[in-house]
């Protein structure tokens, strides 16, 4: 080889192992805050000493700069504060180094802030700075306290916010009042659930892993929504992840009274149920407004109806096997165009099979005529199996460029529910019977919600903030083909299908479609008076929603039972030799056409406008107050059964309400925080409840009656709290509550002939009033080897002058944590809530109440592998084995059922891998 060939190679050797060095710079990454506020700070400057070049903070107050491998000092510095310089800072090639600071506002006696890396790499407890500099009374955890604990969704982690619990694992309800009175939000904007008709949303469809906190606000500020009482849930998911991450988990579930069970029920279903959806094998076999003929028109077109229907109507017992879920999620952020592009990806399914082995009851009971003692008037016992698919894909990118921050994020949330059962109902008084029955059901519901938000900071020095979003959501949801077959085995040798006494054939089709369109404009002024930080915010707010909902109702008839082979067995109803037809007219046949009475529209429009100031009267005591205006109105589309009461487009709801709040907050201390609060707010009927429908549960045989007179309900809300925050996270809190609730919707027995036809309605006044308290400590204080311990404690008390549904009069958290260097952890959490009201009485029959629920569960994980990148874990859930019961409140102490379910334990094993 010669010299030139030889010194091309060498250069060509140079330029790749040149190229390959640049290649491999790594990253100093982070966030420039306010240590007082607890706010970034936009524009700061973060000088490389050595290098004498840097950067400036975002509008997030985030930096990042690429450097290559070595030792550094770091100068942060923003006019009005203290100058920050950071000495030891080692940069790795190819890796991202995490460094976040808080800056000290300037003072004569202190010029320069000179620390260590080693030092602020520790990272403080940024939720307890949040609550604490809220104007709200607020409390939630964090993305640090939930990887701590191992929570793998919302609903896990949020059993441990102070007066929150969780009802199965995903339905928030905050201080003890129900469903109606919380609401959920993500990303500060309204998103349904998979049942439209909660305003709380299924926390379990929130994996950990895409979130960076939870806030939960329990007093209303005018750039809320004005709809919630109890709390608003807003869950902030990671847009701008810091460093590249990836994390997988697969989990196995094992209940011993729920699973590998060879009598678990179910029926033939499609090929796509793995999926969460039926891939039409449930679908209605002809048109909706078909005209089935009716047997007198001896048509032969009735014979083909009937046989398209599918001839399963027996549940079969099919055997399950474990509960699994698998989980990825992936993010990261890039610079592009002189900006900076992030995205996150979340990918979720599971698939969990629920078992009730002839240990689920529903009952209705009559106080006697005489007040002394109680009469069953009938009772459904039996078994029921679910099997329960769902999955999730939330993907979302931000683009920050200078002072601007555009941002798109989709969630789709699929779930099929597939159930079966055979159920016992007794009718000991009226139309007494002994009714065997096979339930056959499926539901699969979808959401789709995009949110596209904008963040822009305009102005000398940022004084300016627009913050805007927009959000449309879809939800659909279809129950195809519900099933049942009922035999009475009551005054007969065989059994036989009684329509007058409810043994009935029939199947429902029921269809829901809801489309709403979200949308917020905020506008912010920074201002100085008397030399202090100010703001003034104003914005407006609009939704729109319709919803569209129909039933398609069936029941197959026999003419002479006698002369058919039909012997009490389902499945031999609708075989093609005890089908009617034109040369056999003792067979089965189908009966029901549609009826617009089955159908309904109605649509909400709310227009919401606000105005408020943050005001820091003095250095210690900040005043925030302003209004919101609301105005809602629903409108309704549907008849009654008879035809006489026909609603067109008419208004059921119009209402303008005008919310004042006043948040007041005294910095008693150092870290300490004394909170009053006043404030209006509002409880809105759903579509469901104001309507006319009639939608019936053919398993409990109980059916919901709309009530298109309900009124809204408004409450009046004043909070007092002092609270104390500790560094790494301790804090003690205790807080005093009072609501007045004006026109409060309950649900009531609709009367005393039906008592399983339930009903909202508005019914009296009532005051609330309550205190909560909450302390987390360490236990270093008890002994240095203790300082891996960590114990937390909160407890509600409510109480109520009239009964108040869904509301527990006392709420009680406990966790005690464990954590060490060498990757063990353990938490053990314990909930319990008082009884609550859940359905109103009337006449004879008394008030049903929730029992007590003591929910404790326990989690063992190690983490291990290289930086401890793999993670096991061991949770065993309902320890206590505590049965789900609701019970009348009788007179005499008797322990009456309303309806009993008894969900076992479960152990999940979990196998995770996260990039760190």
């Amino acid at each position: 080889m010669n010299h030139s060939k030889l010194n091309q190679l060498f250069s060509i050797l140079f330029l790749v192992l040149s190229f390959s060095l640049s290649a491999q710079k790594g990253t100093l990454r982070g966030s420039i805050i306010d240590d007082k506020t607890g706010q970034p700070i936009m524009f700061a400057g973060v000088l490389v000493v050595e290098l004498t070049t840097g950067t400036e903070t975002d509008l997030d107050g985030k930096y990042s700069i690429d450097l290559t491998p070595g030792q550094y000092t770091i100068s942060v510095s923003y006019l009005g504060y203290n100058e920050l310089k950071i000495s030891d800072v080692i940069i790795e090639a190819g890796k991202v180094n995490l460094m976040d600071l808080r800056m000290l506002e300037s003072a004569q006696e202190i010029k320069e802030v000179v620390i260590t890396a080693t030092q602020a790499r520790s990272t403080e407890a940024a939720l307890s700075t949040i609550k604490m500099k809220s104007i709200n009374l607020l409390d939630g955890i964090s993305s640090q306290s939930i990887k701590k604990t191992g929570d793998s969704s919302a609903g896990e982690a949020l059993k441990r916010v102070t007066g929150v619990s969780v009802e199965g694992g995903k339905y928030v309800v905050v201080r003890g009042l129900g469903d109606r009175y919380t609401k959920t939000i993500l990303n500060g904007l309204e998103i349904p659930g998979l049942d439209p008709d909660r305003n709380s949303v299924q926390m379990d469809i929130f994996p950990a892993n895409i979130i960076d906190n939870i806030l939960v606000y329990k007093t209303f500020s005018p750039n809320l929504p004005g709809d919630f009482t109890g709390g608003a849930v807003d869950i902030v998911t990671k847009d701008f992840p810091e460093t590249k991450t990836f994390s997988a988990s697969i989990s196995l579930g094992f209940n011993p009274d729920m699973h590998f069970k060879s009598n678990f029920l179910g029926y033939e279903g499609g090929e796509t149920d793995f999926l969460g959806f039926d891939d039409g094998t449930r679908a209605l076999p002809f048109y909706r407004k078909t005209q089935i003929p009716s047997i007198a028109a001896n048509s032969p077109a009735l014979e083909i109806i009937t046989k398209s229907f599918s001839k399963n109507l027996s549940a079969r017992e099919v055997g399950n096997n474990l509960n699994k879920s698998i989980s990825l999620a992936s993010g990261n952020q890039y610079k592009v165009g002189g900006g900076t592009l992030g995205y996150i990806l979340s990918l979720n399914y599971a698939n969990r099979f629920t078992h009730y082995d002839n240990n689920i009851e529903y009952n209705e009971y009559y106080r006697e005529a005489d007040g002394n003692g109680y009469f069953i008037d009938r009772s459904s016992k039996g078994t029921v199996s679910e099997a329960d698919v769902q999955w999730s894909v939330l993907a979302g990118t931000s683009y920050k460029y200078k002072n601007h921050k555009l941002s798109i994020e989709a969630l789709r949330i699929q779930n099929g529910e597939s159930k079966a059962a055979k159920i016992n109902a007794q009718n000991y008084e009226i139309n007494v019977s002994d009714i065997r029955r096979d339930n056959l059901e499926y539901a699969q519901r979808e959401i789709t919600n995009i949110n596209i938000s904008g963040k822009h900071t305009l102005g000398e020095s940022g004084k300016w903030n627009i913050d805007w979003k927009f959000a449309p959501t879809f939800v659909k949801v279809d129950e195809p083909d519900m099933r049942t077959a009922g035999f009475d085995y009551l005054g007969s040798e065989e059994p036989m299908i009684r329509p007058s006494v409810g043994a009935e054939v029939t199947r429902f089709y029921r269809y829901l479609d809801e489309n709403s369109y979200t949308g917020k404009f905020d506008l912010t002024y920074n201002l100085k008076i008397n030399g202090k930080d100010s703001k003034i915010k104003a914005g407006i707010y609009a939704l729109s929603k319709k919803r569209d909902f129909e039933v398609l109702n069936y029941q197959i008839r026999v003419n002479d039972q006698s002369k058919l082979s039909i012997k009490g067995v389902a499945d031999n109803i609708l075989k093609d030799e005890n089908i009617w037809s034109l040369y056999n007219d003792n067979g089965a046949y189908i009966i029901g056409n549609y009826e617009p009475a089955n159908t309904f529209s109605a649509s909400q429009n709310i227009m919401a406008g606000y105005l408020m100031n943050e005001l820091a009267i003095t250095k210690a005591f900040k005043a925030t107050y302003g209004v919101r205006v609301e105005k809602a109105e629903n409108r309704y589309t549907g008849q009654n059964n008879a035809g006489n009461i026909v609603y067109r487009d008419q208004k059921v709801l119009d209402e303008l309400s005008v919310l004042p709040s006043v948040n007041l907050v005294y910095e008693v201390a150092d870290r300490s925080n004394i909170r009053l609060s006043f404030n209006k707010t509002v409880a809105r009927p759903t579509f469901k409840e104001n309507s006319i429908a009639q939608i019936q549960d053919r398993i409990s045989n109980r059916t919901f009656l709309g009530n298109i007179g309900l009124k809204q309900s408004n409450i009046n809300n004043i909070d007092l709290r002092f609270e104390k925050f500790f560094m790494g996270g301790e804090l003690f809190s205790a807080s005093i509550f009072f609501k007045q609730f004006f026109d409060p919707i309950q649900l009531v027995v609709y009367d005393s002939i039906a008592p399983n036809n339930f009903q909202p309605k508005n019914l009296d006044d009532t005051n609330v009033y309550g205190f909560e308290v909450e302390t987390s400590k360490r236990l270093s204080f008890i002994s240095a080897s203790l300082s891996n311990f960590m114990v937390g404690a909160n407890f509600t008390m409510v109480r109520s002058q009239n009964p108040l549904i869904g509301l527990s009069p006392f709420i009680v958290n406990i966790n005690a944590s464990f954590a060490n260097e060498s990757g063990w952890e353990t938490n053990l959490t314990y909930n319990v809530q008082g009884k609550r009201l859940s359905v109103v009485g009337i006449a004879r029959i008394e008030d049903v109440y929730e029992n007590q629920f003591h929910s404790m569960n326990a989690r063992v994980s190690k983490a291990f592998g290289i930086a401890k990148k793999y993670n096991v874990s061991l949770t065993i859930d309902n320890i206590l084995k505590s049965k789900r019961l609701r019970l009348y409140d009788t007179k005499n102490g008797e322990n009456l059922v309303f309806d009993r379910f008894e969900p076992g334990r479960t152990f999940t094993v979990s196998f995770g891998y996260s990039l760190k």
